[in-house]
């Protein structure tokens, strides 16, 4: 499944995102897939439903993938005894029942680090490794209904951001942030990242609502050296049916290189960073 890709940057700065475009460009090396997808409730009540969302995920095949809403521990060790080809997962449990989830699979080093607090349904940051790739992901559900709140964790996301980037130089912020793209360029200048743009899908949005509120956000390093490409998944005919009961939103997916010279973790990244009450296998 891995693509043989090249990575285009033109950068904004005015803006502080860039656009990704990907082309054929004979490199085989492997690379590092992470989605991000808002689930609405895993695992969906109807096994037609649970089953359809067995063989996406099997299909897209990523070796990362962050969930948003995910609501307890239960539904974690279900997720990682259902879904093939994951053994790992950074979660902390809270009350608000729409918790977030980084699931990997066993090829990738996940170390559950503490996560920021201040967000109406708590954020979960964990240090992701494989190969020469590794970074500090944070995976965010932004408030929905109260607008107020919303714009306050934009603003609590440039000190996260910072507080991650001493642990590693490369960070990125992924989920559903609520915030189309007018709104996500903005945030992305106030925190100093970059927007993957989804290359070739101008107008198509994250959600069955065509918003596009689910992005990935990741640092320049970061954004110059492994980010390949993005885009979102599109569905038609039994699949779209489908995949509206599951979710409102569609699943994004990301690509990055893996090659040694990329390396660039700082030395507490490497094996001492801190891990928070939770270890990666949930318990």
């Amino acid at each position: 499944m891995r693509a043989k890709v090249i990575l285009v940057v033109i950068a904004v700065a005015a803006l502080g995102f860039a656009n990704y475009t990907a082309a054929d460009s004979g490199d085989s090396n492997d690379e590092l897939v992470i989605v991000s997808w808002n689930v609405r409730g895993y695992p969906e009540k109807q096994k037609v439903h649970r089953a359809w969302f067995s063989k996406q995920l099997a299909r897209l095949s990523p070796d990362v993938i962050c969930v948003q809403e995910i609501a307890n521990r239960e539904r974690i060790t279900s997720f990682l005894s259902t879904e093939k080809g994951f053994s790992q997962a950074a979660f902390l449990n809270s009350s608000d029942g729409q918790d977030n989830a980084i699931f990997t699979s066993p090829s990738v080093t996940i170390k559950d680090i503490p996560d920021p607090s201040g967000f109406q349904h708590p954020v979960q940051a964990a240090f992701v490794s494989y190969k020469g790739f590794d970074a500090v992901i944070v995976t965010v559900h932004l408030s929905w209904t109260n607008v107020a709140m919303r714009e306050q964790e934009k603003v609590a996301l440039t000190n996260v951001v910072s507080e991650m980037k001493k642990l590693d130089p490369d960070v990125m912020i992924v989920g559903d942030f609520n915030t189309k793209e007018k709104g996500i360029q903005a945030l992305a200048k106030a925190t100093g990242l970059i927007v993957m743009i989804p290359s070739g899908q101008d107008g198509i949005g994250t959600t069955h609502a065509n918003n596009r509120y689910d992005h990935f956000l990741v640092t320049p390093d970061l954004a110059a050296e492994e980010a390949v490409s993005c885009r979102i998944e599109i569905y038609s005919g039994d699949d779209l049916t489908n995949a509206k009961k599951t979710s409102d939103h569609l699943p994004v997916i990301a690509r990055f290189r893996t090659d040694e010279k990329f390396m660039d973790r700082n030395s507490g990244a490497a094996g001492s960073l801190p891990s928070s009450e939770e270890s990666p296998s949930g318990d």
